[in-house]
């Protein structure tokens, strides 16, 4: 689960670097701030945005939100409404965008493991590891680098997904 959080997250944003759309964006500003952090401000950054926003996040979207919504809808709705509302939160409509594709991703986990931990976990280490990172490296730019990410990471997502699907407890057994 958290592989597949880290490849598609990391998709999204080589996406975003190759189409051009990486830099007018509230994360241009995020990563503005992170590439100052070390040491104690780091650690904090850390803190604050890789554990305190995730598990928040996670806690009232998918805890809270979608498994209130999944009690008068669909399983497939309540992942969409409660991605969506995720999305807004996130203001700018590049970061929404990218917010909502994760949201899917993390609602999914959710409602495949019963629990929003999985979820929790998948982003606080997203979180934390782009946090780290960004502060210790940057932005990730170049058509080749941010390409090659997009094909392996897209594999990885998608290996991610298929074994996620087939290990599915609620899959009933195939007869033989």
């Amino acid at each position: 689960m958290v592989i597949g959080m880290l490849a598609l997250a990391q998709l999204l944003d080589s996406l975003t670097m190759l189409v051009g759309l990486g830099q007018p964006s509230v994360m241009i500003l995020i990563r503005r701030a992170l590439a100052q952090a070390v040491g104690p401000d780091l650690f904090l950054a850390v803190l604050v945005i890789g554990v305190l926003a995730g598990s928040a996040e996670e806690i009232f979207f998918r805890g809270y939100m979608q498994t209130r919504l999944g009690e008068r809808l669909p399983p497939t709705a309540a992942v969409i409404v409660a991605g969506a509302c995720f999305a807004v939160l996130h203001s700018d409509l590049l970061h929404g965008v990218l917010a909502f594709a994760l949201g899917l991703y993390l609602g999914w986990i959710t409602e495949l493991a019963g629990s929003a931990l999985p979820a929790m976990a998948c982003h606080v280490i997203n979180n934390s590891l782009f946090t780290m990172l960004t502060a210790l490296w940057g932005t990730l730019e170049g058509f080749s680098l941010n390409a090659g990410l997009v094909a392996v990471c897209g594999l990885v997502f998608t290996a991610c997904v298929v074994w996620l699907r087939q290990s599915d407890p609620r899959r009933s057994p195939v007869p033989r």
